[in-house]
């Protein structure tokens, strides 16, 4: 496997653009001995989420091979992995395209996240090993001292994909995580829009951590049922409103 550290690619006519904020935190994130189509996904995955490359704009395979710093075939296998989860769309004619969501996805989304969200808290309040919460509470230390949005909104994703895993029930979190993901560009775009969400989310996610401690199911599907309510506001504002500035 390539260890080197991703290099930069320069701005590109096809919206491809510099890797490597997108993809420094790779590691850091619990990715140790990955393959190279796993690092490529990883890789891509993280550019699209912290909006290094928008819905709609081009992946140039080239390009994000060079900014990888691997060979283009796990680009390949990596953009038709992508394409199956629902975050790339393979245009016949354009190529891969970062793929666009609209409102009625989101909607479903968000309905269907709902619906599953209070099975995951119960299987996580009954299963969590005191080392995972340990190391939660560490994710979340981080998040508290977080300025940044995006950063602020990958660790996030971090947070609770990790959480999610904690229910050991590995074909819910396969369906949750990714319908979470699907989202994150979304939430990225939206939080800086809403005075105080970041200290909101982080004190909801206190009391998520407070109700797991006491291993009180009840208390924790209620943490994490509160703490998901306001993505359906977001889902909506995000169509109704793109235009008011961004708060910073």
């Amino acid at each position: 496997m390539n260890n080197t550290a991703p290099k930069g690619v320069a701005q590109s006519d096809a919206g491809v653009t510099d890797f490597a904020g997108a993809v420094r935190h790779l590691r850091a994130d619990g990715t140790r001995r990955q393959t190279l189509k796993q690092f490529a996904r990883e890789g891509i995955l993280a550019a699209i989420l912290a909006g290094e490359v928008r819905p709609g704009e081009k992946l140039l395979q080239k390009d994000l091979a060079e900014g990888l710093g691997i060979s283009i075939t796990p680009v390949r296998e990596a953009l038709n992995e992508l394409s199956a989860e629902g975050f790339v769309h393979l245009d016949p004619h354009r190529g891969a395209v970062v793929r666009k969501m609209s409102e009625e996805e989101m909607i479903e989304t968000t309905s269907i996240l709902a619906a599953l969200i209070p099975l995951s808290a119960r299987l996580m309040a009954e299963n969590i090993t005191q080392a995972e919460l340990e190391h939660a509470n560490a994710l979340q230390d981080e998040l508290e001292v977080v300025t940044d949005v995006t950063e602020f909104v990958r660790l996030n994703r971090v947070f609770h994909n990790f959480l999610t895993n904690c229910t050991r029930a590995p074909r819910l979190s396969a369906i949750i995580n990714p319908l979470r993901d699907s989202l994150t560009v979304m939430l990225n775009i939206t939080v800086r829009r809403i005075e105080d969400r970041l200290n909101q989310a982080n004190r909801e996610h206190r009391a998520l951590l407070a109700a797991l401690a006491a291993r009180d199911v009840e208390a924790t599907v209620a943490a994490m049922v509160e703490h998901q309510r306001p993505n359906r506001k977001a889902v909506r504002d995000f169509f109704e409103d793109q235009t008011r500035p961004l708060l910073r």
